[in-house]
């Protein structure tokens, strides 16, 4: 049994175990995406949670299973209202076919043909830069532009950033410090003035894809960073050198 052989056993194992498989895509330029296996035949539709970089661990996965209990009530999904912890209220919105043909590949191979989806969404104040709006036609959204292009740079873009939570809301980054050649970190603000709450690990392609200017921080010398200030909202100035002040030894 080859691999994809494999994979659809399994899938079928899932769905008759629980009535639905949960397939989930990361890594890479591009940020993660989460959807479900199983549900179209009786409620005419999967689910998909595109990006979701900010969501505590797990979350994703409390979500979809949230919205496939609403569709197994033979609920409308249009009236589905789900509130988890801190990430807010969630809705679903329908998939234009143009998003769900890209990204609900395993759905499609697993059923054979092109299925409908519904689009897991928070609201407005708890959206970030990698949840696209799947709604509408597909478009090159600045954070999924390497699902469709070639990422260009010799730095790898699944490369480890730490930075916090209001660099996935939209504010550009202005601060910026290097230490291995594939792991930085990266803040809006200052770093000693951030709630070590909302600090989180981000993949290097999604940041740099919605704010190419990032691509300075690749000849950053080791231990040395960068910083700029904004002359006015989303206008950064030129990024000037700068060398932290190392931590003390023991």
């Amino acid at each position: 049994m080859d691999f994809r052989q494999q994979l659809l056993a399994q899938i079928r194992q899932n769905i008759e175990r629980s009535g639905r498989h949960l397939y989930a895509v990361g890594g890479g330029a591009s940020p993660p995406f989460f959807y479900t296996i199983g549900l179209y035949p009786k409620h005419g539709a999967e689910l998909i949670l595109a990006g979701g970089l900010g969501l505590p661990p797990g979350a994703a996965g409390h979500l979809l299973d949230a919205a496939a209990r609403h569709l197994e009530s033979l609920l409308k999904p249009e009236d589905f209202r789900f509130e988890y912890a801190d990430c807010g209220c969630w809705g679903l919105r329908p998939v234009d076919p143009s998003w769900s043909e890209r990204l609900l590949l395993g759905a499609h191979d697993y059923w054979s043909k092109r299925v409908p989806a519904w689009q897991l969404i928070p609201e407005a104040e708890h959206k970030t830069i990698d949840m696209p709006n799947l709604a509408v036609p597909f478009c090159v959204e600045p954070t999924w532009r390497f699902y469709e292009e070639d990422w260009p740079h010799s730095v790898d873009p699944a490369s480890p950033v730490l930075t916090h939570l209001a660099a996935l809301r939209g504010p550009l980054i202005q601060q910026l410090v290097r230490w291995r050649p594939d792991f930085w970190e990266m803040y809006t603000d200052s770093a000693q003035e951030i709630d070590e709450s909302q600090i989180i690990h981000t993949p290097l392609g999604v940041l740099v894809a919605y704010d190419p200017t990032l691509t300075a921080a690749f000849d950053v010398p080791l231990g040395t960073g960068l910083y700029r200030s904004l002359d006015e909202p989303g206008k950064p100035g030129p990024w000037q050198f700068w060398a932290p002040t190392p931590a003390p030894s023991n």
